[in-house]
């Protein structure tokens, strides 16, 4: 019998840069009691080295089933029944053949090269699965990187929902397929798979706005996904645009006001005029981001000035605030007509933060934020769905008036609602309201954790971790990363990022990845991945999933490197 111990030692044994090829197909579908033949084509001599063959069923450590060369064969005593090896010297093929296979022999089939006691190169792996379960095809959806970057770009799709576990994923551009994709390891829930591809492609053909085209090839069918760069459509909208005016008394100046609301894109000029011709005063100007939605983000400006007061009291004297985008231009005047200038009623526009999860997972509890942007003194206050005031306001910054309001995880996880209100101070009319309602609908559903390690490339001088968060509800969730139990917070020698929540039906999943020095990875640090959601059995309590280099063992996973398919402009 092939000695433990030597088996050991094989899969201590580092790999070297990556010469050899060993070709094995990705996924193979057999029925329980049916054979299995994996075809294995490699690139070296099989009369001069070992050639192995080793199994690693979903969950399960790796195992030895037997290797051969010209000549000579070990196989495992366990296994000698159920498999056999062959080697073809002329067409440089080893084949694994398997008799009567059950559900228990699904697993992931690899061969791989020995040298000197040491698997040195490997084969990708074939999925094989053994099973009698209906038939059920993929549902496909594109994925795409966020941000713009100068260099290749790179997209991918996702597969869900089918059954069984083999599954061949195609690349095309302009009618010739693409050769350089990678496809993941597919994984099971609820006896469903998802698997996921992706393809780095050369700016030049991703900025034609041409679609790739992604297959996901089944024996349920064929299902396909374009993905393509997306227009970005600039809105342009004019804002509404109003002139306060504030005099004091005894004061030599007249102070003026021009107050433009929802307008986009964010360049924009305020010109200031009397009577036609510009003013050059010493003035000040604000900005500030507004309404955002799926196709643009809305901001509101404003712009003060001083005039004398005998440059103002004079019978039609006239002010002008002229709002000037790259494509239009709009005016609001004031007249003087040696009366009292009837006040101007101003409508308040209340924004509410969005709340922090990385502050109500990890602590606990979190602060609702109101802000109101106005030139006159502002009120504003929170209250709870009982009508009790929370608040605490802020000193107003730059007309702005913000309050806050503390609320706990028991209450923001049980869907609670509260609301803001904000009024001119002194004013009779009445406050202006919004209110924040978290509401988890239906019951809420936990979700499922990947940890993927690096991509094994000693040519890469970074690493990069995914945590794989899947089919979860609500939306709202946190992916959290410590490293040997510190957090990575602050930190220069770590960056990470979460993607855009990606909704699949009635399920969202979501993916958070850590980028670091490769020098990180090999010096034996633990890497953690924490993913906290409101569906957690115990109060607050994340799901946990631990990597280190000498844990990831010698599997052949890709990192992934994706994003949602929908990245809103800026």
């Amino acid at each position: 019998m092939f000695s433990v111990a030597v088996l050991l030692l094989l899969l201590a044994a580092g790999s070297g840069v990556n010469c050899e090829q060993l070709t094995q197909p990705e996924s193979l579908t057999v029925r329980p009691g049916q054979p299995l033949t994996i075809r294995c084509q490699v690139s070296y001599s099989v009369s001069s080295y070992w050639t192995a063959w080793i199994r690693q069923p979903e969950g399960h450590t790796l195992e030895w089933i037997g290797q051969i060369y010209t000549g000579n064969k070990l196989m495992k005593d366990s296994l000698s029944s159920k498999f056999s090896l062959a080697v073809d010297g002329s067409s440089k093929a080893v084949t694994l053949q398997g008799q009567n296979m059950q559900p228990g022999d699904s697993a992931v089939y690899y061969c791989a090269r020995i040298d000197r006691f040491n698997f040195d190169y490997w084969g990708k792996g074939t999925v094989v699965t053994v099973s009698d379960s209906a038939v059920q095809g993929p549902n496909v959806f594109p994925l795409v990187q966020c941000g713009s970057g100068t260099g290749e770009v790179t997209i991918g799709c996702m597969a869900t929902g089918f059954t069984p576990a083999s599954l061949t994923f195609k690349w095309e551009f302009g009618g010739s397929e693409l050769a350089n994709a990678v496809q993941y390891p597919t994984s099971k829930k609820n006896n469903q798979y998802t698997g996921v591809s992706q393809i780095r492609v050369r700016r030049q053909d991703w900025d034609t706005q041409k679609p790739f085209t992604c297959s996901a090839v089944h024996a349920g069918g064929t299902a396909k996904a374009d993905v393509f760069k997306q227009v970005v459509v600039v809105v342009h909208k004019l804002p509404a645009l109003s002139i306060l005016i504030s005099e004091t008394e005894g004061s030599q100046v007249v102070s003026f006001g021009c107050f433009a609301a929802d307008f986009s894109p964010k360049d924009y000029t305020i010109t200031w005029l009397r009577n036609g011709k510009k003013i050059d005063p010493s003035e000040s100007s604000t900005s500030s981001e507004g309404q955002k939605n799926e196709t643009a983000t809305f901001y509101n400006a404003a712009s003060y000035i001083q005039v004398k007061e005998n440059h103002w009291k004079d019978d039609g004297t006239n002010i002008t605030c002229r709002f000037a985008s790259s494509k239009e231009q709009v005016d609001a005047h004031l007249t003087y007509g040696g009366g009292c200038v009837e006040p101007t009623s101003t409508k308040l526009e209340i924004d509410i933060l969005p709340i922090s999860l990385e502050t109500m997972y990890l602590e606990n509890n979190a602060d609702l934020v109101c802000k109101v942007h106005s030139s006159d003194p502002v009120e504003v206050k929170w209250f709870n769905e009982s009508g009790e005031v929370l608040s605490t306001p802020k000193s107003p910054s730059s007309n702005t008036y913000i309050a806050t309001a503390s609320i706990t995880y028991d209450e923001w996880s049980k869907g609670m609602s509260w609301y803001c209100e904000a009024s001119i101070k002194d004013s009779i009319e009445v406050p202006t309201r919004k209110d924040f309602v978290k509401n988890n609908g239906r019951n809420r559903v936990p979700p499922s954790v990947y940890l993927l390690p690096p991509v094994d490339d000693l040519s890469c001088t970074n690493m990069t971790l995914t945590c794989f968060v899947k089919d979860f509800y609500p939306a709202d969730i946190l992916v959290h990363w410590l490293v040997d139990n510190l957090t990575i917070d602050g930190s220069a020698l770590y960056s990470h990022k979460t993607t855009n929540v990606i909704e699949n039906g009635d399920l969202f999943s979501t993916y958070g990845q850590l980028t670091f020095s490769s020098d990180g990875w090999k010096d034996g640090r633990v890497f953690r991945c924490e993913v906290y959601h409101m569906s957690m059995d115990s109060k607050n309590q994340p799901i946990v999933k631990l990597i280190t280099e000498k844990s990831s063992g010698n599997v052949n996973i890709i990192n992934m490197n994706l994003g949602p398919s929908t990245c809103l402009p800026q």
